[in-house]
């Protein structure tokens, strides 16, 4: 990658060899060839030294943007920033404006205001107004551009492609077409003639500070025009090649103004070249690539006092003007960041300094201003890459290389001194790394321990790079191998002793390169983890190893007196560890130890003095990205760095503000590897991750201080764009001295009332980092936070006046106090105009005359219902009078016949001997248990109207119950010739009821059908499985009762004309209904059976939670 590169100090090698020549003997024959050779061999280095700059510069990261991103064309010829931040793109088919987030297109159309030509080979911006307008070059001429109104008008028609573009002092556009200088009047729209640059072969164009425009040409001249005060036009001509005739082309494709009045002029064959008009001299700045090449040079950007960027067709040259050293970066095959095309056609650099750059077939590359320089190795084909992309170890040797062991390309390492890497893959070969799955690296002396997947341990001999031994050795008995129950080598540690631990999948292992006391590499320890997957081992300042294992919690072991500590994850504990996965330990510079997990967040461990089994978590709820954390570093300044499963976490524990990294900020991935992490001497901090490695210095990230202005990009209503919002709007381009401050509305009619409005801050650094806030003043209370989304939308909006507020803040995370707004206005529908709001009044008046008028037929009406609420009132005290006069006399009734029911029992039995009387005593029994059971009914009946009859529901077979009573209603319709049918299932049918109840219900039932039946009388049972309920009714041939009092029937004390012969008080089938309510069922009767009256019970199989009583 492009970061080794700066590491190659050829300078030294250089010095090496001049040292040497001036240290070897040489003969005094020799003596002065010898100097000769040494003076030129000296100049030629010094010279290489200044022009190979480029070789060990810093790196450069570009983001790609083609046509799958939206831009219209990977050929991109220009380019342009206008005075908002808006970046303009002249491509082979369509003119591009990008926001930051997407491309709006704008190709030839066949409207009298559109493009009428998509080829786009020039652009300019005229800043001079209050509003910017640009001026685009094609084929067929010269557009105006009004991004406001986004209205094309057709300025000057050409017969050639228009190539440059510029505008004087005065008001002029000056092009060059057909090799020829045209200068076009606005005011009048009319080309001048200008007779003194007739015969020049015009190439290029360009205006300068003190006003003057300079010409190129394709003979290598360059022409400075000044237009006097009296309207007169002189020209100054200076050859560029006349002091340094070189052969070949001369064309001149660019003149660029420096802001010190010098002039940048790009050779088609030449390179690039510096032009002072105070003193008339030029220079060569770059004439030959790494090829030895003509370098073709198209566009400059000056970036400060001093450097300047070149697009040429051999990549960007980036040029110090005071040093004169340069660095040329090129595509690189298979580099995702490098650039994308050689071929670099323009150059434009963003309020924020990033740099973008349009090539001819690899679209538009953009190099971020580097707040966060993150230097990146990753896989790729080239020589200087790594060879894996999943990074699991670093580490460092005694020679100050680094150590980068992969999960799938092996071992790499990378030279301190020149930035070289090399690496080192598994062959088969004994010398050579046995696994290319590598998950543990030690490096101590000369010696580099190797933890591979499965394979074990190789050892590598850092002088010579080979592997000097493999353990276990494939050699050893099976006595000796069942030492190590695990080869997949996780973790390794080195305590002050010089002894070696080797964390396993199957527990801890302490290891002896030259074999123990017992013949044995390998000898387990802490037998307590025998079985455990010790994921991660660290020695702290007090000479403890903490390990981290995966599902066992933490430990920490104390070698010196074999000590150990568990902690494990408590669910009913908060101070417990965050759970039982840890994935890494460290010890900040407070003697602090952290402790990373997998899912259970960030811990830190014994903030209790006097306990060191209390910790305290960070989660996502704490600000954290994710709750899985890889590994922990601390910089010198005291921050603590954090990788995790969603991006890197810069944080001062002294603080609760979490800064973070994610592949927006430059990273490779958002999602680190598992304990890959390294701080080398120098502070700068290594992470892995599973897309390669990232190293950056902590101390050269700062904050962007830039703030990003933030604009309404569209409105629009049902999904079409409003058309009037583009003049609302143009407001908020304006100054703010220029600004109108009254609020212009933009009037929405209520059939459209759904809108949609999008907004961008133009910072292009970071733009995934900026947050935003929105309000829209009429509906919200409160501010709505969007973390990513810049669009929101807004449904059938109510008829009124509305105001929308949103703010932005930049890539750093810092609100901007200033607010861009946009007032709007939802129409009424008519109903709700001042044309309504007649009709309404007279509709109103109408009413009120109708209501008028009704007056006195509702108060009729009224006093009716008084009446009839009165009556009711009456009937109402007259039935409860009735109910607690029957009552009351029951009570007293019931007493007597209770006293006289006893001495006749005991009459009944001895009368058998008196004959005589026996018929008559018997009839008295019978009327005084009937007397009885119909107090009893009375009573029941007024418990139920009081709320006071409690239910004792219990399973019950009701087929049982009623083949007990089967018997004497059989009797009883026989003495009264009644043929009397019971229809039973064949199984029993248990339900949940209250015995007594149910059993009043079927007797009254069976009862009712007895006393009015005249021939027939049938009853029976049913189970209805769909329903859950049971059916039991009764029909008899007695008087019908017709559909009007099918529900009177079930009042109290009602009965029909046609039953007053028979005896009764009217309240049995009221409390039969009373009593089925009770159980959740129903009692009704069925009139449409054609000559019966047929009474329906239904009651549930089983029943849901009810209340003892009503």
């Amino acid at each position: 990658m492009s970061h080794n590169q700066m590491r190659i100090f050829k300078p030294i090698i250089r010095a090496t060899f001049i040292k040497s020549l001036l240290q070897t003997p040489i003969p005094s024959t020799y003596r002065f060839c010898y100097l000769i050779t040494y003076y030129i061999c000296f100049l030629y280095l010094v010279l290489f030294s200044l022009s190979g700059n480029s070789l060990f510069a810093q790196s450069y990261y570009f983001r790609h943007y083609q046509v799958e991103d939206g831009l219209s064309n990977n050929t991109v010829y220009c380019s342009e920033l206008d005075r908002h931040g808006f970046l303009w793109l002249g491509t082979k088919d369509g003119l591009d404006c990008f926001n930051g987030y997407n491309f709006k297109e704008y190709r030839s159309g066949d409207s009298t205001k559109a493009l009428k030509d998509s080829y786009i080979r020039s652009l300019y911006i005229d800043t001079s107004s209050q509003r910017d307008i640009l001026y685009i070059g094609t084929r067929i001429g010269v557009f105006r551009f009004d991004p406001l109104k986004e209205e094309f008008d057709y300025l000057l028609k050409t017969k050639a492609v228009v190539n440059g573009l510029t505008k004087d002092n005065n008001g002029r556009l000056w092009m060059i077409s057909n090799k020829k200088v045209i200068c076009l009047d606005l005011e009048k729209r009319k080309v001048l003639p200008i007779d003194a640059v007739k015969r020049l072969e015009a190439t290029a164009v360009c205006n300068t500070p003190d006003g003057n425009i300079w010409i190129a040409t394709a003979a290598g001249t360059i022409h400075k025009i000044t237009t006097h005060t009296t309207g007169n036009i002189s020209i100054e001509n200076h050859n560029v090649f006349e002091n340094n005739p070189q052969l070949g082309p001369k064309w001149i494709e660019r003149i660029f103004s420096l802001r010190n009045g010098k002039i940048l002029i790009g050779t088609s064959n030449f390179g690039a070249k510096l032009f002072d008009p105070d003193s008339n001299k030029l220079k060569s700045l770059i004439t030959y690539n790494s090829e030895h090449n003509g370098i073709f040079a198209r566009d400059f950007k000056e970036i400060g006092d001093s450097v300047i960027w070149m697009a040429t067709e051999s990549g960007i040259y980036i040029y110090n003007i005071q040093t004169g050293t340069y660095q040329n970066i090129t595509q690189k095959t298979g580099d995702s960041y490098s650039l994308s095309d050689n071929a670099v056609y323009t150059l434009t650099i963003d309020k924020e300094g990033g740099v973008w750059a349009g090539t001819y077939s690899g679209g538009l590359n953009y190099y971020a201003h580097p707040y966060s320089n993150f230097e990146k190795y990753y896989s790729g084909q080239q020589t200087d890459a790594i060879s894996g992309n999943v990074v699991r170890e670093i580490a460092q040797d005694k020679y100050g290389d680094l150590w980068i062991g992969t999960e799938d390309g092996g071992l790499n390492r990378i030279n301190s001194r020149t930035g070289k890497i090399k690496r080192f893959i598994a062959t088969g070969k004994s010398t050579d790394i046995s696994y290319p799955n590598i998950h543990a690296l030690l490096a101590f002396g000369d010696t580099l321990i190797i933890g591979t997947f499965e394979h074990g341990l190789d050892i590598m001999d850092l002088r010579t790079e080979k592997i000097v031994g493999h353990f276990p050795e494939k050699t050893k008995t099976s006595d000796e191998q069942s030492s190590l129950k695990s080869t997949f080598i996780v973790s390794l540690c080195r305590t002050p002793d010089k002894n070696i631990y080797v964390g396993t999948r199957l527990g801890i292992y302490q290891f002896y390169p030259h074999k123990d006391v017992n013949g044995r590499n390998f000898e387990p320890i802490i037998p307590e983890l025998s079985g455990a997957f010790i994921h991660t081992m660290m020695l702290d300042s007090k000479d403890r190893i903490w390990i981290g294992t995966m599902g066992n919690g933490l430990y920490c072991y104390t070698p010196s007196t074999g000590s150990l500590q568990k902690f494990t994850h408590d669910p009913d504990r908060e101070t417990s560890i965050g759970n039982n996965w840890i994935t890494c330990t460290y010890e900040d510079n407070l003697g602090r130890i952290w402790i990373g997990t997998e899912g259970g967040g960030l811990c830190l461990q014994n903030l209790n003095p006097d306990s060191t089994d209390v910790f305290r978590k960070f989660t996502v709820q704490d600000g954290m990205p994710a709750n899985t954390v890889y590994k922990i570093l601390q910089d010198d300044k005291g921050f603590l760095w954090i990788s995790t499963s969603r991006g890197l976490v810069r944080w001062n524990p002294l603080f609760t503000k979490k800064d973070i990294y994610t592949t927006a900020n430059g990273l490779l991935s958002d999602q680190f590897n598992y304990n890959s992490g390294f701080k080398d001497a120098s502070g700068k901090l290594y992470f892995g991750c599973v897309k390669g490695m990232i190293c950056f210095n902590p101390n050269s990230f700062s904050d962007s201080k830039f703030t990003a202005p933030l604009y309404i990009t569209s409105v629009q209503a049902e999904g079409k764009e409003i058309a009037n919002w583009n003049n609302i709007l143009e407001n908020q381009f304006l100054e703010d001295k220029n600004r109108d401050k009254t609020p212009h509305y933009i009037d929405i009619p209520h059939k459209k009332s759904s809108i949609t409005i999008e907004f961008a801050a133009l910072s292009y650094t970071a733009p995934e980092m900026i947050q935003y806030q929105y309000k829209l003043e009429g509906l919200d209370k409160n501010w709505t936070y969007l973390s990513s989304n810049r669009k929101v939308y807004f449904t059938n909006l109510s008829p009124g006046e509305y105001k929308f507020r949103v703010k932005a803040t930049n890539v750093s995370g810092k609100w901007n106090d200033k607010e861009t707004t946009l007032y709007i206005r939802i129409l009424p529908t008519f109903w709700e105009s001042n044309m309504a709001m007649v009709l309404y009044t007279i509709i109103g008046l109408a009413i009120v005359g109708f209501l008028f008028r009704s007056y006195h037929d509702r108060q009729k009406e009224k006093n009716k219902r008084i009446v009839e609420h009165m009556a009711y009132i009456k009937e109402k005290e007259l039935y409860e009078a009735k109910l607690d006069f029957f009552t009351h006399v029951t009570h007293e009734i019931k007493t007597p016949l209770t006293l006289i029911k006893a001495p006749l029992e005991k009459i009944t039995k001895q009368i058998d001997s008196y004959p005589t009387i026996n018929k008559y005593v018997k009839m008295i029994q019978r009327n005084t248990a009937r007397l009885i059971a119909l107090s009893e009914q009375l009573l029941d009946f007024r418990k139920t109207e009081v709320a006071g009859y409690k239910l004792n529901i219990k399973k019950i077979d009701i087929r049982h119950l009623l083949k007990e009573l089967q018997p004497d209603f059989k009797a009883l319709a026989k003495e009264k010739n009644i043929k009397f049918k019971m229809i039973l299932p064949d199984e029993e049918v248990i339900i949940e009821a209250d015995k007594d109840a149910l059993t009043k219900i079927l007797t009254n039932l069976l009862d009712n059908g007895t006393k009015y039946a005249e021939f027939k009388l049938e009853s029976g049972l049913e189970k209805d499985e769909v329903s859950n309920n049971i059916i039991f009714y009764t029909k008899n041939d007695g008087p019908l009762i017709d559909e009007e009092n099918k529900d009177r029937i079930f009042e109290p004390f009602v009965r029909m004309e046609t039953a007053q012969s028979s005896s009764g008080a009217g309240l049995g089938l009221s409390l039969c209904r009373r009593l089925a309510e009770l159980h959740q069922g129903s009692l009704y009767i069925d009139t449409k059976l054609q000559g019966f009256n047929k009474f329906i019970l239904t009651l549930p199989i089983t029943q849901k939670a009810i209340q003892n009583q009503i």
